[in-house]
């Protein structure tokens, strides 16, 4: 059995904050070491993972297919691939994403691409891991770990990680490299801890959120989601734009919020018709806008105007901070993911038996 973690930081800023403060250093260090790389030509690449790695590696994929305006690439959650492993063979690299490097499920997954005669790559924030041991070659990204169990930075430098490599996979690194580079520099812009809390305070009793997006920003509202259920443990749900409004859309009320990743692209119009009619049911709107475009929600916060393959890992950020608000305003420690609590750790311990995770 392993040990049950203990709270390193007992109050604000507990370790998820200090996580999400290093985004645009864990951006730039990606960039850098990943500038120049070479990756096997072959016919297609798939993307793996679980949790928070897996919707950076659906990124990546989205991005890679965007990027090419072809499609290239897709993504499968690793189970999925581990029970199907006819999803993959010779003509693909496959690219599995895990933080720790010791997801048993991811490493499965990329041990079965192996044998099956797909090329492997790996990302992870740690060295001499098992993900090493099942690529052909395995990339360090992020700078330093992810101290916080409710990972923020690994998902951007991942994510990031990922869109790399699909561009050097797919030859459009030329053309990209210079505009990511920009990526540091904007992330910073849109570090606003007082915002987040101002908007975490006034639905701090809240129990129903709804995170939507389209396009590459469908996985920035799963990733909201799954950071609202890790950190303050609610019931939060992340939808593709257009799937949030045939059904979802019927069982919002009073009690719940609506988060909508609005920014002026291909699904802005889209975006500003949900708003709409979740207002006229009487649930209350977040959204992320584009500066200076017009407010339609209850609270907003305002995001440079970028082009669309950009928008993912810059909307993220203060999403991020408001769930890490969202956690401590209801006295929860965002670090530990409640495995400082007994039930939570014993059952942990059935789906994750030590080292597998």
């Amino acid at each position: 059995m392993s040990t049950q973690p203990k709270a390193e930081r007992s109050s604000h800023p507990f370790l998820t904050y200090e996580m999400i403060m290093r985004i645009p250093d864990a951006l730039g260090f990606t960039l850098d070491a990943l500038e120049s790389v070479a990756i096997p030509q072959r016919k297609r690449m798939v993307f793996t993972g679980c949790g928070t790695a897996y919707h950076a590696a659906a990124l990546g994929a989205w991005l890679t297919c965007f990027a090419s305006k072809s499609f290239p690439a897709s993504s499968v959650q690793a189970l999925e691939l581990v029970g199907a492993p006819w999803i993959v063979d010779s003509s693909c690299v496959t690219l599995g994403i895990s933080h720790s490097g010791i997801t048993k499920t991811t490493v499965d997954a990329l041990r079965i691409a192996r044998a099956n005669g797909s090329a492997t790559i790996g990302v992870t924030h740690f060295k001499e891991r098992p993900i090493h041991t099942v690529c052909d070659n395995t990339f360090v990204v992020g700078g330093q770990p992810d101290l916080s169990r409710c990972h923020t930075k690994a998902y951007v430098a991942s994510a990031l990680a990922a869109y790399l490599l699909g561009l050097h996979f797919v030859n459009a690194h030329v053309t990209k490299l210079e505009e990511l580079r920009n990526l540091p520099k904007l992330a910073s812009s849109v570090i606003l801890p007082k915002k987040c809390e101002e908007i975490a305070l006034n639905f701090r009793e809240f129990t129903r959120m709804v995170v939507v997006g389209g396009g590459a920003n469908e996985f920035t509202a799963h990733e909201t989601a799954l950071k609202l259920m890790e950190s303050s443990f609610i019931a939060a749900q992340g939808f593709e734009l257009e799937q949030a409004i045939h059904g979802p859309f019927v069982s919002f009320d009073k009690n719940t919020l609506l988060i909508v990743i609005s920014p002026k692209d291909r699904f802005h119009s889209r975006a500003c018709d949900l708003l709409r009619a979740a207002k006229r049911v009487g649930a209350s709107t977040f959204s992320i806008i584009t500066k200076g475009d017009d407010v339609l929600s209850d609270y907003y916060i305002e995001i440079p105007e970028v082009p669309e393959d950009i928008t993912p890992f810059i909307a993220i950020i203060p999403l991020y901070l408001f769930s890490y608000y969202s956690s401590v305003v209801r006295g929860h420690n965002p670090d530990l993911i409640r495995y400082d609590e007994q039930n939570y750790w014993s059952a942990r311990e059935i789906v994750f038996p030590p080292g597998t995770h």
